[in-house]
């Protein structure tokens, strides 16, 4: 069991500002990492096909 804080409305905008922020850099990653995995398998093809 752990616990959860919830955070009122006084500060809920702050705390929207930040969690968005982190969105956006998880998807920025996730965006990277899926370009990434393309070279690599471009990249595979043509070293197979040597």
């Amino acid at each position: 069991s752990f616990e959860l804080s919830i955070p009122n409305k006084q500060s809920l905008p702050e705390f929207n500002t930040k969690i968005s922020s982190f969105l956006g850099v998880i998807e920025s990653n996730e965006t990277e990492i899926s370009k990434l995995h393309e070279v690599k398998d471009t990249m595979v093809k043509m070293l197979s096909s040597r």
